[in-house]
């Protein structure tokens, strides 16, 4: 019996390991709270959200606030891919700096064979470490994904007659969802049912 109890602990870590590490990952993924955000920053790069493209539009730029990047033409095109999940809606918060530039919209393309999208202004909100910041919300059922992820569209019109060009600092993506953990349980087990071979 001695012997038992003394060597649990040679057993019992490797196998509560991988049960830990199972349920913090389906923690994850169920995102209680009902939301999950996924963020970029200038200088840095992100598994989630693609950099503001094409690159012939943009520069790097640097100021007291820290790394950004300017917009010298618009478009700019931004991917976003979603964290697994059931999601519903998306808000997008863009910290900036826009310098003489006037307005500022946010897109979400709707559809990638008829380049149709929903184009919305930022909603000002409290400044950050120096940067204004704005938001805007979209809802992202039935919106067609390309290679998995979302186009967003940052739209600057005039940006390309403004002498001080805007700036870009960083940008935040909040998933949210309708559904309870319970629901986001069943679409999880459903679609786990229907891959299967």
């Amino acid at each position: 019996m001695k012997l038992v109890a003394s060597n649990i602990h040679l057993w019992i870590v490797p196998a509560l390991f991988p049960a830990l590490l199972f349920g913090i990952l389906t923690w994850m993924y169920l995102a209680p709270s009902g939301e999950k955000t996924i963020s970029w920053e200038a200088g840095e790069s992100s598994v989630l959200i693609g950099r503001p493209l094409p690159d012939d539009r943009t520069a790097e730029c640097n100021d007291d606030r820290g790394a950004c990047i300017a917009a010298i033409d618009e478009p700019l095109y931004m991917s976003v891919t979603p964290p697994a999940g059931l999601w519903h809606g998306m808000r997008v918060e863009v910290s900036y700096d826009l310098n003489g530039q006037q307005k500022f919209e946010l897109g979400l393309m709707q559809d990638f064979a008829t380049q149709s999208f929903v184009l919305l202004p930022l909603e000002p909100e409290e400044d950050w470490q120096g940067w204004q910041t704005g938001s805007a919300s979209f809802v992202i059922e039935n919106v067609q994904k390309e290679n998995g992820a979302y186009k967003l569209i940052l739209s600057l019109p005039g940006v390309e007659d403004v002498a001080e060009k805007p700036i870009i600092n960083s940008a935040k993506v909040i998933f949210t969802r309708n559904t309870s953990v319970v629901g986001e349980m069943k679409w999880l087990i459903k679609g786990l049912w229907v891959r299967r071979p």
